[in-house]
């Protein structure tokens, strides 16, 4: 996925969040419509790519017509588990980013 040029970097909220990156807490974002929220994840994406260039991220955006036929907790379990990427070392998929987009 080509992520879009950021314009206006959000560092306030990305520092807020860089805490808790990297643990199995699930983080979630909530606000109004156009306020910046995607562009929050394309900067968290681009901050975890830099960091740790195999991070296997999963960007799912559920107003993209791409993404229609997921509309279950399963059927987004079974998208997630086919786009991972296993850790070789561990049998496990810990670098694993998912961001979804609601």
């Amino acid at each position: 996925m080509k992520i879009p040029r950021i314009i206006k970097q959000r560092n306030t909220y990305v520092d807020r969040i860089r805490p808790f990156m990297r643990k199995t807490l699930v983080k979630v974002m909530v606000g109004h419509r156009r306020v910046g929220k995607s562009f929050i994840l394309y900067q968290l994406m681009e901050l975890i790519r830099k960091e740790e260039s195999d991070a296997n991220i999963i960007y799912i955006n559920k107003e993209d017509v791409n993404f229609i036929d997921i509309k279950t907790y399963k059927e987004l379990n079974d998208y997630i588990l086919s786009k991972s990427v296993d850790d070789r070392m561990n049998g496990s998929s810990s670098n694993l980013v998912v961001l979804l987009l609601l």
